[in-house]
C-alpha cells in the first residue's frame, strides 16, 4: 500500500504536470498566484509501531500556510507547510504526545472556473515528527525522527473578491518515523481546516 501511494504521488507531481503544461495557450490563461494561510482540526488513526501494541491519539489542533498558482490550467501546483499540535496518548506508558511538521508540493485538479472551485489532489514531501516523553530506562526523553510523507486532498474553494477565496479542505496525512530503532511507526491523521487565499 505504502508503495503505491508513493507511485501514484509521483506520477501526479511529475508526469501529469509536463503534458498539461504543454497545452496550448496556456501561459495566456494563468491567472495570479496566490499565498494561503489556514487552521482547523486533526483526527488521527491508532499510532501503529512494529513490536508495540497500537496507541490511540487524542485529536489535536492543525495551522499552516501555503504559496501556489495555475501553471496549466485547470492544476494548480502549490508548496505547503503545516504543523500538527501534540496528540495525546491513551497509554502514557508509552509515551505523552506526538506532533509533525511538514513540508508537501502538492498538484490539484480545480473545476469548473466559476466562483465556486470543487478540487482534488496529491502531495509529496517531508515530515518532522516528535513523540514527547518516551518512558526509557534511563527515564522520559523525546524521540524525533524525518522522514517521507504523502497526503490526499480535496476541497473547494470560494472566491470572495478578485483579491481572496475561502477555502474548506480535506486531508489525509501518512509518514513513518522510526522513533525507536528498528521499529517504524505510522502516524495518520483526517485533517479538516478552513483557510484564506490571497491573491498577488
Amino acid at each position: 500500500m505504502k508503495k503505491i501511494l508513493i507511485v501514484l504521488v509521483l506520477v501526479s507531481c511529475f508526469v501529469i504536470a509536463p503534458v498539461c503544461s504543454a497545452q496550448e495557450g496556456w501561459r495566456a490563461s494563468a491567472p495570479k498566484g496566490y499565498f494561503g494561510i489556514f487552521g482547523g482540526y486533526s483526527f488521527p488513526q491508532d499510532l501503529e509501531t512494529e513490536n508495540l501494541p497500537d496507541a490511540g491519539l487524542d485529536g489535536s489542533w492543525v495551522a499552516g500556510a501555503k504559496l501556489g498558482g495555475f501553471f496549466a490550467r485547470p492544476l494548480m501546483l502549490e508548496i505547503e507547510y503545516y504543523h500538527i499540535g501534540e496528540m495525546d496518548l491513551d497509554r502514557k506508558i508509552f509515551a505523552d504526545s506526538v506532533s509533525t511538521d511538514s513540508v508537501f508540493l502538492n498538484v490539484i485538479l480545480r473545476y469548473p472556473e466559476t466562483s465556486f472551485h470543487p478540487f482534488i489532489g496529491a502531495g509529496a514531501g517531508w515530515a518532522w515528527s516528535h513523540l514527547k516523553n518516551v518512558n526509557s530506562v534511563s527515564g522520559a526523553i523525546s524521540a524525533d525522527d524525518n522522514n517521507w510523507a504523502v497526503q490526499a486532498l480535496a476541497g473547494v474553494d470560494i472566491e470572495l473578491s478578485d483579491k481572496a477565496s475561502l477555502v474548506f479542505q480535506y486531508r489525509y496525512f501518512y509518514t513513518e518515523p522510526t522513533f525507536i530503532t528498528d521499529n517504524d511507526s505510522k502516524v495518520r491523521s483526517h485533517l479538516l481546516t478552513v483557510g484564506i487565499n490571497f491573491f498577488f
